[in-house]
């Protein structure tokens, strides 16, 4: 039931980023969003909000300590994407590890939350959604294990 309630509270916060952006279109004498780019920030969110939240939850799940909870999702969302430009200074691995983070989802769907570009590659779409059907599933069986 939670992993359900956290779907539906990602879709309920990804209507209200659509209200917000089309409330700010009406009220700005700027051009409007392209609907292409529109419905990219959409699925943005939806994907970044779903992942996350189901991340949090699995994690939730196994500690069961609301602190490390907060902590790891203050880490995850604000510090990583700050950390991120200096990895690259790690002698022999840098560049490595930081081609590496292109394909993982916490740390491209952070880095695409504070830039204006938000283009996935496809590889970035396929990895986003199935990281969402594993948490989902592994938030299932988890949580049918522990009976909760």
């Amino acid at each position: 039931a939670k992993t359900i309630s956290i779907i539906l509270i990602s879709f309920i916060f990804t209507f209200i980023t659509y209200i917000t952006m089309i409330i700010i279109q009406s009220f700005t004498d700027g051009k409007n969003i392209v609907g292409d780019k529109f419905l990219t920030n959409i699925w943005f969110y939806l994907i970044f909000l779903l992942f996350f939240g189901l991340l949090l939850f699995l994690i939730t799940l196994i500690v069961q300590k609301p602190a490390v909870i907060f902590t790891l999702g203050i880490f995850l969302v604000f510090i990583v994407p700050f950390i991120q430009p200096f990895i690259g200074l790690i002698p022999e691995w840098g560049d490595d590890i930081q081609k590496s983070l292109k394909y993982i989802p916490f740390s491209y769907l952070t880095e695409k939350s504070s830039t204006d570009n938000i283009k996935f590659t496809n590889w970035q779409w396929f990895i986003s959604i199935a990281s969402i059907v594993i948490l989902f599933i592994a938030n299932l069986l988890y949580a049918a294990k522990r009976d909760i």
